[in-house]
């Protein structure tokens, strides 16, 4: 062989192939053996039964039949010439001719191959099994059907030529290879498939199988011999062998059903052929055609029924094995799991689930695990389970789960509704992770931007220094002055009490401005926890503006403002929205430091955002963001100015997240860039808040 010249060391893959290739011939030569060894045998016992016009039980066709639907269709030749010497020269039919002998060769092989042809055609891409009722009735069309009945005409044909008739020899000819289709083929297949199964069987279920086939050779025998001496007489020694039949179906599949039939075939093709010791009197059976029909009749729904149970048995086996697999998978994975039905009632919880919360199945299944669910969320967690029921629809919620050792630990259900192939729905199936780290380094997280968040207004204090002391100087100017001219009054010779009580007016408005200004200081400046509260955004933006207003008079730059009339509040926490505002508006003023004087403007604009909230507008006449970075000015210490921290932005995307809203950057047409931040309205964010 050419791979042969091939050294061994540098080609192991050519090396791997021959020893295929040989093995593959190797298994062929036997196959070969044993189907030349069987074919002879059937062939011998065919020809026994009826020499010229065909068998009542033609077993050679079966054989055949059989191999090629076991071997690869290239091979198909090998087994259809293997019989030809048998044919030619073993148990020939008295005055049969040559040609004869070879279109019956020929009719055969033809027949044989129209079969498996069209199993495989019809059934392609996997074995042949009698394990599925649809394939087992293709079967029956094919093999018992369709090739009999063509080869039928063409072995009739050639017996006319012999000087016999058409019908008569047709209908035998079709009878005898349909019979050994329905009762031998099956029983060879079967054996061929799953004899290392059969062999390897228990015992017990060996002895079972032969006490059943001697209990059927007994009955018929016994039946045939009650015949023989009274030919009218019917009685139940009749039916046991269907009951036997039944039974064989039932506990042994189509392995057992089509060994009982071919045992009761050739004990009843014995008995009408008169090969019987006491064949002088006629069997019960009328002719040949009667009996063959009877079993052709009875052993298509006792074959059926047992290709029916086998396709049940597989079935069961297979859910179970699905079933196991399922188990191990959900008690391997590293998460909760639970299956529910259509009513609700979870139906089974996997280990990690029973490990978590230290119950016993028995305990959980039902509505037994809403007992480890934390009783202040008990409510809420079986209102969204319940809700998400009804309406068939994905869920995910948080909640409070004690664990075996008592404590209550926070886990994420999700939950995914499950339909059967036909739409019906099943029930539930869902996972729970335990995510109280995560929320404690969530927590942990807030505490840390809450840190930065407040030395981002302390680092802002710091710049707005000329502003705060420019706000805070007025009116510490104003009430010394209306000091100093109350002072005044009151030391003339007749003060003027009315002059004197409005200086006191002004000085008491003064100190009412400048205490405002401290207090929004102070507010900048303190540390704590988010107090959410109904927020005037316009209220913000105008005192942003009013802080930061001598700051954009010392940079040359308009402030111009647009709030919205009747703007809806917000729900937030003012300090937060304080601090968002401030960062958006000294962004604008830092992005305009480059522009000339005459051409440095910032607008800030409220507005009602569409689908409900609130809207913040900023908008400034820089050189606006490169489109690339437009996706990064909220990262974290990013910053497009050469001194920039890189904060701002990012404690104000943190804020408006934490609001459950949402902002972004892009680029005005005419220059200059917008940032925009949406704040969803009270409701929506309540509802945010309890998801």
């Amino acid at each position: 062989m050419w791979w042969a010249d091939t050294d061994s060391q540098t080609c192991p893959r050519s090396l791997e192939f021959q020893w295929r290739h040989d093995s593959e011939q190797l298994c062929l030569l036997r196959n070969l053996v044993i189907f030349e060894l069987v074919f002879f045998i059937s062939y011998k016992s065919a020809m026994s039964m009826s020499p010229r016009s065909g068998a009542p039980f033609w077993l050679p066709d079966s054989v055949l039949l059989c191999a090629l639907l076991l071997s690869r269709p290239r091979t198909w030749w090998i087994f259809l010439v293997a019989p030809l010497p048998l044919r030619l020269f073993v148990g020939l039919p008295p005055d049969a001719p040559m040609w004869f002998l070879l279109a019956a060769f020929l009719n055969d092989s033809l027949k044989a191959v129209v079969a498996a042809a069209l199993l495989r055609r019809v059934l392609p891409g996997r074995p042949f099994r009698f394990d599925c009722l649809h394939d087992f009735w293709v079967y029956l069309t094919a093999a018992v059907v369709a090739a009999p009945a063509l080869s039928g005409v063409a072995g009739a044909a050639s017996w006319v030529a012999l000087g016999g008739e058409f019908w008569p020899t047709w209908r035998n000819w079709f009878s005898g290879d349909a019979l050994a289709n329905v009762v031998f083929t099956p029983l060879l297949l079967c054996l061929a498939a799953d004899w290392r199964k059969l062999a390897a069987a228990n015992p017990l279920r060996h002895l079972e199988g032969f006490a059943l086939i001697s209990g059927l050779v007994f009955v018929i025998e016994l039946g045939y011999h009650r015949g023989l001496n009274n030919p009218n007489l019917i009685d139940l020694y009749d039916y046991i062998p269907v009951v036997l039949l039944l039974l064989a179906a039932i506990r042994f599949g189509p392995v057992g059903a089509s060994g009982a039939l071919t045992v009761m075939s050739l004990l009843s093709v014995a008995a009408t052929s008169g090969s019987q010791p006491n064949s002088s009197v006629p069997a019960p059976m009328d002719s040949v055609l009667s009996m063959q029909l009877f079993l052709i009749v009875i052993g298509i729904p006792i074959m059926s029924l047992a290709v029916l149970r086998e396709q049940q048995l597989r079935a069961e086996l297979s859910l179970r094995e699905s079933e196991s697999r399922f188990r191990n998978m959900a008690d391997t994975a590293p998460v909760m799991i639970w299956v529910s039905g259509p009513d609700k009632l979870v139906t089974f919880f996997n280990k990690g689930w029973l490990n978590f919360t230290g119950r016993t199945m028995e305990l959980q299944l039902g509505s037994g695990w809403t007992a480890s669910v934390h009783p202040e969320e008990l409510d809420r967690v079986y209102a969204t389970y319940s809700s998400s029921f009804d309406a068939r629809r994905i869920y995910q919620m948080e909640h409070r789960l004690r664990r075996a050792d008592g404590e209550y630990r926070w886990v994420l259900c999700t939950g995914v509704p499950r339909f059967e192939t036909d739409g019906v729905f099943a029930g539930y199936i869902g996972s729970c992770i335990d995510i109280t780290e995560q929320k404690r380094a969530e927590a942990t997280l807030r505490q840390s931007l809450d840190e930065i968040a407040h030395m981002n207004r302390v680092a802002a204090m710091g710049e707005l220094t000329a502003s705060i002391a420019h706000e805070v100087n007025q009116p510490l100017a104003a009430i010394l002055s209306n000091a100093q001219a109350a002072n005044r009054f009151l030391g003339g010779e007749s003060p003027d009490l009315a002059q004197v009580r409005e200086c006191l007016t002004a000085i008491v408005a003064d100190d009412k401005r400048a205490g405002e200004v401290i207090r929004r200081l102070r507010g900048l400046l303190k540390r704590g926890a988010s107090q959410p509260s109904l927020v005037d955004l316009n209220e913000v933006v105008s005192d942003a503006i009013r802080l930061l207003g001598n700051d954009a008079i010392l940079r040359n730059v308009s402030v111009k403002v647009e709030p919205f009339p009747g703007l809806p509040a917000a729900l937030g926490d003012r300090i937060q929205l304080y601090q968002l505002a401030l960062n958006l508006i000294m962004n604008g003023l830092d992005a305009v430091a480059e522009r000339s004087p005459g051409d440095r403007w910032v607008l800030v604009r409220t507005a009602e955002a569409d689908g409900g909230g609130v809207e913040l507008t900023v908008e400034d006449s820089g050189s606006g963001v490169a489109a690339s970075d437009l996706a990064r000015v909220f990262e974290p210490f990013f910053s497009t100015k050469r001194e920039g921290l890189g904060m701002g932005l990012s404690i104000s995307r943190s804020i408006v997240q934490a609001h459950g809203g949402k902002i972004w950057a892009e680029n005005a047409v005419g220059g200059g860039a917008i940032f925009r931040c949406v704040l969803p309205a009270p409701q929506q964010t309540v509802a945010s808040t309890a998801r």
